[in-house]
């Protein structure tokens, strides 16, 4: 395996990319607020969009590959296309079916009306909502579930635009009321994104069930124990929830990623929530698999394994063997 590398152009590319992207930001949000010269000066905020976009396109197609040593890999729009060119030519071309996809499969539904019933649907009455147009499209036109989920942070990112947008909605309303009844739809309007928040929150979504799905301090002990055989230069590919316990490494990755690394990590017992039986079968496929072609037990415990390529050591815990043997 080629060991990736981190020199001196490496770093001031890192320096560079990240003041341009500072830049942008700065401007995104500053222009056509800013009184005075800068305004006058940038008479056509179009620009600095353009700029933005191209330096996206320059990042995602130039940059982070070349710090990353391959190709850009987290494309997720599968559906509409191999690239963003294929893919924007399949929404011009497909409207209908591209249309379609924001809500498909059902739990899109749910989360489109988790996200603007939590406001009485105000934020669709407003113009503000189409400053979410773009996160909107980019959770529900990707192939990958975890963005269009409640279990994320991704949600996070609509809700001060779509408060906004429900405050504006309100705010057009009561403009056409007389002064002494304006307080009427201002107070049913927070009293019931109150009342609704109240029931999607702990009905619907129900954040206080993942505290369940958390594995004990005795069981998180014995996770890190085999954590801690892995060498800290060695490369590591490992199960998702173990990945930020080894971070701090050059080479880790999240399997199924980097299965040539010296190492590999993987836990069931964190992963709960997201094992699927493919998953599993995957798991233990890949444990079967490892083990007949180099790779040995470098630790074991509970539902927990680090294998280890071509050192003969230790043998599978009685519930991993169970498990690889079902």
């Amino acid at each position: 395996m080629m060991e990736p590398t981190f020199g001196v152009l490496d770093a001031v590319t890192f320096v560079v990319f990240a003041l341009l992207i500072t830049v942008a930001v700065i401007l995104v949000v500053s222009l056509g607020q800013l009184p005075g010269q800068l305004a006058r000066k940038w008479s056509h905020p179009q620009a600095a969009a353009i700029s933005v976009a191209s330096w996206l396109g320059l990042a995602v197609g130039l940059v982070m590959p070349a710090l990353a040593g391959q190709p850009y890999e987290h494309w997720t729009y599968q559906q509409l296309g191999t690239g963003p060119k294929s893919a924007a030519l399949h929404v011009v071309t497909h409207p209908l079916s591209s249309l379609k996809l924001l809500f498909t499969p059902f739990h899109k539904v749910e989360v489109w009306i988790g996200l603007l019933g939590n406001w009485l649907f105000l934020p669709a009455l407003s113009p503000l909502v189409l400053v979410a147009i773009p996160s909107l499209l980019e959770r529900f036109w990707s192939s990958d579930p975890t963005l269009w989920s409640f279990q994320y942070h991704y949600s996070m990112v609509l809700a001060p635009i779509l408060t906004f947008a429900a405050i504006d909605t309100v705010s057009r309303v009561v403009r056409h009321l007389p002064p002494r009844r304006t307080w009427i739809p201002t107070a049913a309007a927070a009293v019931g994104s109150l009342a609704v928040g109240v029931v999607l929150s702990f009905v619907t979504v129900q954040p206080l069930d993942e505290l369940g799905t958390y594995v004990s301090g005795a069981r998180a002990a014995q996770i890190q124990s085999c954590l801690d055989v892995i060498p800290p230069d060695a490369s590591v590919s490992a199960t998702s929830r173990l990945v930020p316990h080894l971070s701090d490494r050059r080479q880790i990755y999240v399997i199924p990623k980097g299965l040539n690394s010296e190492y590999l990590a993987i836990d069931l017992s964190t992963d709960q929530a997201i094992l699927t039986q493919s998953y599993a079968d995957y798991l233990r496929g890949l444990i079967r698999t490892s083990l007949a072609s180099g790779y040995s037990v470098a630790c074991s415990k509970g539902l927990t394994v680090v294998l280890v390529r071509g050192r003969e050591q230790g043998t599978l815990s009685p519930q991993m063997a169970r498990f690889v043997a079902a």
